[in-house]
């Protein structure tokens, strides 16, 4: 399970890659045994893991790597002008986010799931799952990476 590294090319744990990569540690671990993360172990047995492979999957999955100051914004709106609205002004003021739309709190919570933002801007009335009650179920569950 080598796959070419040595210790002194920069690594991180398998907990660190998973909370770098947005993924629960077990995935990292069944990622490192199938071969998709370049992996060595430690004297010990604990796996390290590359720290550039961390980076490349994360730009693979359309997250930014870890440490650039770029953030991931989920935008709910339902109304595709004001979509566009909220688009065109954060993305003069925060260039270097990322922006992903939901059309409503059902979209905004499959959103979440795959992109895992780091902030959220939602309309509260929407038909169906309105903003009220999607903030109310995401103030429910258990905070990212504690599950």
């Amino acid at each position: 399970m080598t796959h070419g590294l040595t210790p002194d090319q920069p690594h991180c744990t398998t907990r660190e890659a998973a909370e770098r990569l947005g993924v629960s540690l077990r995935t990292v671990q069944l990622w490192v045994e199938s071969g998709r993360l370049p992996a060595w172990k430690t004297q010990g047995g604990h796996r390290r893991v590359s720290v550039e492979a961390v980076e490349q999957l994360c730009r693979a999955q359309g997250n930014p790597p870890p440490g650039t100051g770029h953030k991931r914004i989920l935008l709910v709106e339902d109304d595709i002008a004001m979509m566009k609205l909220y688009r065109i002004k954060l993305s003069l003021m925060l260039p270097e986010a990322q922006f992903f739309e939901a059309a409503s709190g059902f979209d905004a919570l499959l959103a979440i799931g795959r992109f895992q933002p780091d902030f959220l801007i939602s309309d509260l009335r929407m038909p169906d799952l309105n903003g009220f009650a999607l903030l109310r179920y995401l103030c429910s569950r258990p905070a990212r990476g504690q599950n």
